[in-house]
């Protein structure tokens, strides 16, 4: 439990990153799927879809590194 609220915590610090692009890309993937925020006011939904997008990321790069070192 303790390792899952320090990568919740690191993916938050990640959401500091988003870029247009990035939140260009989250909502077209969003209306791609069909998903749609509870509230069209409100960015919460796009910045949450950025933060799972870049944590992906790290977490892929992170794995290839593993690989290289194995």
């Amino acid at each position: 439990m303790i390792d899952n609220v320090k990568n919740v915590e690191e993916a938050v610090k990640l959401a500091k990153r988003t870029t247009c692009n990035d939140l260009l890309f989250v909502a077209g993937m969003a209306r791609f799927y069909n998903c749609k925020p509870l509230n069209m006011e409100r960015d919460d939904f796009l910045l949450f879809l950025s933060t799972l997008y870049h944590y992906g990321k790290i977490q892929g790069i992170r794995q290839e590194r593993a690989k290289r070192r194995n």
